[in-house]
């Protein structure tokens, strides 16, 4: 056995097929692939979370303004603020969708660990 035949056969218990442990899945970038889709799908929960944060309080500071035109029109821009924030949202989770097709890549979040 040749010295990077024994570097290859080193693997990681933990992370058995998931960080190329094999040969196949060491070329095909899988572990990077997770770790991008995970963060993806971690930054479009959040983002998600905040526009519906952000649409509740400005439904409240509507209810709340009292008939002042100032504080109506703030809400108003919120509420509109939002509605462009899902916007984009929703539109970077249609590009991410369209590289993955095109890609031809999964890009579904496994956790590494059980």
């Amino acid at each position: 056995m040749t010295k990077i035949q024994q570097l290859a056969a080193i693997t990681n218990p933990i992370l058995k097929g998931k960080a190329g442990s094999d040969e196949i899945g060491a070329k095909s970038g899988s572990l990077f692939f997770q770790i991008i889709s995970g963060i993806l799908q971690f930054m479009m929960l959040l983002g998600a979370l905040l526009v519906l944060i952000n649409l509740i309080l400005a439904g409240i500071e509507w209810i709340g303004s009292g008939g002042d035109k100032g504080k109506l029109e703030t809400a108003r821009g919120r509420i509109t603020s939002s509605l462009i924030g899902l916007l984009v949202l929703s539109a970077s989770f249609a590009l991410w969708i369209l590289i993955k097709e095109f890609l031809g890549i999964e890009m579904t979040f496994k956790p590494l660990f059980p």
